[in-house]
């Protein structure tokens, strides 16, 4: 089965880049003169990446994907790139931010996003460290990373544009009972396999005319193997 489509992902984390660059090489997938590529962006709006032209690094990221994959001779073969987004983690340790100003900053990376994507995945933030609930040295917990989830949804429900174009991917409930490395970053398994057990069958059973356009859910029912590592 071959993808002819291409694939973006833009994160927070840069353990994150493992959901398209590992095992690629699975049998019942087939990417034919297309390959996924990762960019790194550690909040949904910032400056730590700027050009002459623009100021943001979400305006260069997406201009970036513009000039260099959407030429038209690459839009008529594969269409434009379906791309992965997450943003959340990071933008929690920033101090004073309010739910609200996040998600006009989503808002802000959204609407530059849509128009050089055929469709957005976005994926929901995960939980951070159960042992760390209680800690005040971190300001990312379960419920705002859960909260933020949500406001996430009911803006991409609320606006037409977004809910037409994207679909959000939620694995916050699974990720509770995965192991952490740090407050909010997992083990390099929960990332090889989300991408390709979740991410790589989701992506191959979408075409150019038909993508899927619903929220997901990782399941939640994750074993355990003798090494403590989870699987789906």
């Amino acid at each position: 089965m071959g993808i002819e489509m291409t694939l973006f992902m833009v994160d927070v984390s840069r353990d994150l880049s493992l959901l398209f660059l590992v095992h690629l090489d699975i049998q019942y997938i087939s990417f034919t003169h297309r390959f996924p590529s990762d960019m790194h962006m550690e909040y949904a709006r910032d400056i730590e990446i700027q050009t002459p032209t623009f100021l943001t690094t979400q305006e260069n990221l997406a201009a970036y994907i513009n000039r260099v994959w959407n030429k038209p001779d690459l839009i008529q073969e594969y269409g434009k790139p379906v791309c992965i987004i997450s943003a959340g983690l990071h933008d929690a340790g920033i101090k004073d931010i309010s739910t609200g100003t996040y998600v006009q900053n989503v808002k802000f990376m959204l609407d530059l996003f849509i128009p050089v994507c055929e469709h957005i995945i976005w994926l929901g933030n995960t939980a951070p460290a159960a042992t760390n609930a209680s800690s005040p040295k971190y300001k990312q917990t379960i419920a705002l990373t859960k909260s933020w989830n949500e406001a996430v949804i009911e803006l991409i429900g609320n606006e037409t544009t977004f809910s037409d174009r994207m679909s959000f991917v939620d694995v916050h409930e699974a990720s509770l009972k995965w192991p952490h490395v740090d407050h909010i970053h997992l083990s390099r398994d929960w990332y090889n396999q989300l991408g390709n057990e979740f991410f790589l069958p989701l992506i191959s059973s979408t075409s150019r005319s038909g993508v899927i356009q619903q929220t997901k859910t990782v399941d939640d029912n994750i074993q355990r193997d003798e090494n403590n590592t989870g699987v789906f």
